[in-house]
């Protein structure tokens, strides 16, 4: 710069204020296990009304996702921005027993649900050393169903009602730890959403939790 070159000359002492504002990038792939569950209510049915479900068998799910990660050059690179979509999917089956007006006597509901689940987010890194370094992050959820649906069956195996699944929207929150910046590891929950919102007489709630982990490919 022109005033560092003249101090130069001049044998005075200068400080130059150079501002940077690059943004790291980081290219995470991110697979991750999960288990959920699903409560149903038709208020308008004096069928599915009177149901009373066992507690939800939840198999451990797999899902993967692309995570890019933004990270802001400012107070000491601790918050970054997220965006990740990924393939997501996950089964839950209830059984009602002692239903008498169904021949066999009970009902089973089984949830197949297929998304590809977009999170948009903040990520926050604390207690960093030189290896290691800890993180909380929250997101936002959008979601796009991939054909998943509610059916319920009778003990044959026949089909009492199927429902289409459409889904709405819902946060994420998260803790981790990555080592290295090369290998993590997450805890996340996600919050309640609605899975039947073009089914104007049911209501649902399903929700979720997952380990995600992570390998940085740059």
């Amino acid at each position: 710069m022109a005033f560092e070159k003249y101090n130069s000359c001049q044998n005075s002492e200068s400080i130059s204020y150079n501002r940077n504002e690059k943004i790291d990038f980081n290219l995470n792939i991110r697979p991750r296990l999960s288990t959920s569950s699903l409560r149903l209510e038709n208020p308008s049915s004096s069928l599915f009304s009177t149901l009373e479900f066992e507690k939800g068998k939840s198999s451990v799910q797999f899902g993967i996702g692309l995570e890019a990660e933004f990270v802001l050059n400012f107070v000491k690179n601790k918050w970054s921005i997220l965006v990740e979509p990924t393939y997501q999917t996950s089964r839950s089956e209830q059984r009602a027993e002692d239903v008498t007006f169904v021949t066999g006597g009970s009902i089973d509901q089984v949830l197949e649900n297929h998304s590809i689940e977009n999170f948009v987010g903040l990520r926050h890194y604390f207690f960093k050393t030189k290896n290691l370094k800890f993180f909380a992050n929250v997101a936002y959820v959008f979601v796009i169903g991939l054909n998943s649906n509610i059916n319920f069956y009778r003990a044959d195996g026949s089909v009492l009602n199927d429902l289409q699944v459409d889904s709405g929207n819902n946060f994420s929150l998260g803790v981790g730890a990555k080592l290295a910046d090369k290998l993590s590891v997450e805890a996340r929950y996600q919050t309640e959403r609605e899975l039947l919102r073009n089914q104007p007489a049911w209501k649902s709630k399903f929700q979720s939790y997952l380990i995600v982990f992570g390998y940085s490919l740059f």
